[in-house]
């Protein structure tokens, strides 16, 4: 099995090119956290989502709680 990390660019470099997107926007905010996450999703062949990030209105940071599987 690869890594977190071998997957993040596998998906990086053969997309799908939204799948990339939202990778790279989790890996932006989190940093190699994203990884086990990565993993994880994998393992349940899941994707990776953001759930909303907004709070009363304003946008605010993303953490590993923002992070789904579906």
């Amino acid at each position: 099995m690869p890594t977190g990390e071998q997957l993040f660019f596998k998906y990086q470099d053969n997309g799908p090119e939204w799948y990339a997107s939202v990778l790279l926007t989790i890996y932006m905010a989190l940093g190699n956290e994203l990884f086990p996450l990565l993993l994880k999703a994998e393992s349940e062949n899941k994707k990776i989502s953001i759930r909303p990030n907004v709070l009363n209105g304003i946008l605010r940071d993303i953490t590993v709680n923002d992070v789904i599987f579906e």
